[in-house]
């Protein structure tokens, strides 16, 4: 198994219209709050609070004893 984080979301709604560069980091920072904790995964929220997609790492059993 190879160690890889996966992210996917859906940029095509209003929460992206205006400023999408913006929204685009505020979800990735979010994401990465998340992870820091020690989230492993969960669904993405655009700042409506709409769900968008979803994320999700992906390791092998050494990789998680270490965390």
């Amino acid at each position: 198994m190879t160690n890889k984080m996966t992210i996917e979301f859906n940029l095509d709604n209003a929460a992206f219209d205006d400023y999408p560069f913006a929204e685009t980091s505020r979800i990735l920072h979010s994401i990465a709050d998340k992870v820091k904790t020690g989230s492993d995964g969960g669904i993405v929220r655009d700042i409506n609070g709409n769900s968008i997609g979803d994320y999700y790492i992906e390791t092998e059993e050494m990789w998680d004893e270490e965390l």
